[in-house]
């Protein structure tokens, strides 16, 4: 059975906040910190540079070992924001295998002597900070301009498993005498695969250790003088001219439902110009009720779908606590109730499984719960603090709400063709044919993504049935077990719901269905306490789920481009994912049944990335788990052997 990843949070000194006992070193240079960094990690390489010939629209991408407080990261945006264009961004890439907790971080902070041009962007990371949950987590800070990943995991295993290219490693982290799993060759290697030609390499350090691992690792690697009282340090490039990434400039999103919504607006803020096509109107499928629970349903094995719902969960504060989406956002917590025996045993093993965090996760009795809840429940169980339910009808419509997205509705695509540049699309429209040429089109419509797809993915219907109730229990947090209920609205209405019929795309609401979610609200309630609920409404619509029920979510199979030695050896191997014959602006975005609320701000990360040079954000396991292609090259391997 797989494990979820346990993080040991740092302990920073009590006295001495600069000072790290674990490693018997500080984390920096103690006077002048902020100069230290400035000569090391921006000067030294002369990023000012690289940030200045940034075409509009491009990304600097770097990375870094030992995020600490972020201080290297502010300075280097700092300068950044000074230096590059304005439409341009910087990605940073940082593993921390021991993050700090969100006290200790403001007590750095207000310890460090920062300039009042790098005072707000602390308080930002402050207010974004993750938890200490093992995994990529990423935040967009700075008005979009800076995108920060930052991994929770060990160095080397962080960069060994990512994908993407890097323009420039910042090397921090405790020395090496103090800290010597971090500087291992598994590292360098992992740098070596992800560095671009011209790649710059910084670090504090001289060490002869450090020195012959990065020219083991193809590096070349040179001895400066050293800054703030140090005799030496050591700077390195991957051989090879440095040339920025040129990015694209037009995007078509196929689908206008949450999915397709968190991609458009996702672009749009890195500069395209951004057309939707919607079949229909915005949000006007599974997307359109008005109410949705964001909960997670986890595996006690860390299964990599798990992994996502356990990462998405610690997003959705940084995600829907945006202005624009803040309004229709409501983070009440989530109750998982132990419905039965076999639940209760099953929500037990995983809150020891999880290792969270109090504020993350906690496990209660029927008394604690209904305290919380704040009306008589059926059941303990547990408690997902940064859950909550959310109008995802409404989150749509904001996403959306951007001078750089255009959305065509009552547009049904037809068919997309790869062009030597771009793609073309044809479609209809009630006045008639219609087409279009862009940069990249991103498939975001549902079960019919499988129409339009180069490759097969075999998304089913699942029907969906939510009953709208007027006299609802004043809930103070969302239920959730067979069914769900949701505190009520403003205007007094509360949605429960949702039931499932497979392969079926009938749209029209039933009585037999309204009576299938009362039946489950009623579980969820101490005796009857359902039993003085109106139903005054409801709501069928369709999910797209996968034969495995993990998403869809990367770049498109090119099975033009694959050879025969290709063909014959994915026919004796267990791939997933075969990136070198991905299309480079094809994708798709579906598969997300009934946790899109819950996922899809991550997934539609994981695409925009692959599709505008970024690091992917998250690791290639998890990544494999929803690439488009592993059907087919499931069946490519079945077929083989």
């Amino acid at each position: 059975m797989r494990s979820y990843p346990r993080i040991e949070p740092a302990q920073l000194d009590p006295v001495a906040p600069f000072w790290a006992p674990r490693f018997g070193d500080h984390y920096f240079q103690v006077q002048n910190p902020v100069a230290e960094r400035s000569a090391l990690f921006v000067e030294g390489p002369d990023l000012v540079s690289k940030m200045g010939a940034l075409p509009s629209g491009s990304c600097l991408r770097i990375g870094e070992t030992g995020f600490g407080c972020g201080l290297t990261c502010l300075v280097v945006l700092d300068a950044f924001l000074k230096h590059a264009p304005p439409n341009t961004r910087l990605q940073w890439i940082s593993a921390e295998l021991h993050p700090l907790l969100p006290d200790d971080l403001s007590r750095m902070h207000h310890a460090l002597e920062l300039s009042e041009s790098l005072h707000p962007f602390a308080a930002e990371l402050r207010a974004h900070w993750p938890p200490p949950i093992a995994g990529g987590h990423r935040r967009h800070l700075a008005g979009g301009r800076l995108v920060l990943d930052l991994h929770w995991g060990d160095g080397a295993a962080v960069f060994e498993g990512l994908d993407g290219r890097i323009d420039a490693w910042c090397l921090d982290g405790f020395a090496p005498n103090r800290n010597p799993e971090l500087w291992q060759d598994s590292l360098y290697h992992a740098m070596s695969r992800l560095s671009v030609p011209g790649a710059t390499v910084a670090t504090f350090t001289a060490a002869t250790v450090v020195r012959e691992g990065l020219q083991a690792a193809g590096f070349q690697v040179s001895r400066e003088p050293g800054v703030f009282g140090k005799r030496h340090r050591l700077q390195a490039q991957w051989p090879g001219e440095w040339h920025p990434h040129q990015p694209q400039r037009t995007a078509t999103v196929v689908g206008a439902g949450l999915a397709g919504a968190f991609v458009a607006r996702g672009l749009a803020n890195r500069g395209y110009t951004v057309t939707v096509l919607e079949a229909d109107s915005p949000a006007a499928g599974a997307s359109g009720n008005p109410q949705g629970i964001t909960y997670t349903k986890l595996a006690i094995d860390a299964d990599p779908l798990s992994r996502w719902q356990w990462l998405g969960l610690h997003q959705l504060a940084s995600v829907y606590g945006a202005d624009h989406l803040a309004p229709y956002w409501h983070p009440t917590g989530v109750l998982l109730e132990s419905i039965n025996p076999a639940t209760e045993l099953q929500h037990t093993k995983l809150w020891h499984a999880l290792h969270a965090p109090s504020d993350s996760l906690c496990l209660v009795d029927r008394i604690e719960a209904t305290s919380q809840a704040g009306y008589p429940v059926a059941a303990g169980g547990l408690i997902l603090k940064p859950a909550g339910w959310l109008e995802p009808s409404q989150i749509v419509l904001a996403l959306l709400d951007h001078p750089r997205i255009e959305c065509v509705t009552s547009t049904r695509v037809r068919a997309i063709k790869p062009l030597t540049q771009g793609y073309r699309w044809r479609g209809e429209r009630p006045d008639g044919p219609c087409q279009g040429i862009t940069d990249q089109v991103i498939l975001a419509n549902a079960h019919a993504i499988p129409e339009l797809a180069p490759v097969d993915i075999p998304l089913k219907p699942i029907r969906g049935q939510v009953t709208f109730l007027s006299g609802s229990p004043m809930l103070r947090m969302a239920l959730c077990g067979r069914g769900y209920l949701a505190p009520a609205q403003d205007n007094g209405i509360a949605t429960c719901g949702a039931t499932y019929q497979n392969l079926s795309t009938d749209c029209t609401p039933t009585d037999e269905d309204d009576s299938t979610n009362l039946l489950e609200l009623n579980s969820l309630l101490e005796s009857s306490g359902g039993d003085a609920l109106q139903i005054v409404g409801h709501r069928a619509s369709v999910r797209a789920a996968t034969p495995d029920y993990g998403a869809v979510a990367g770049l498109l199979l090119d099975q033009t481009r694959l050879s025969t030695s290709d063909w014959a050896l994915l026919r004796h191997t267990r791939a997933k994912r075969y990136p070198s014959a991905h299309h480079s602006g094809w994708a798709a975005l579906g598969g997300l049944g009934s946790r899109g609320t819950l996922t899809a701000p991550g997934l539609a990360e994981l695409v925009i990335s692959a599709l505008t040079g970024e690091v992917l954000p998250q690791s290639r396991h998890l990544v494999e788990a929803v690439a488009p292609e592993r059907f087919a090259l499931k069946a490519l391997a079945q077929d083989g052997n």
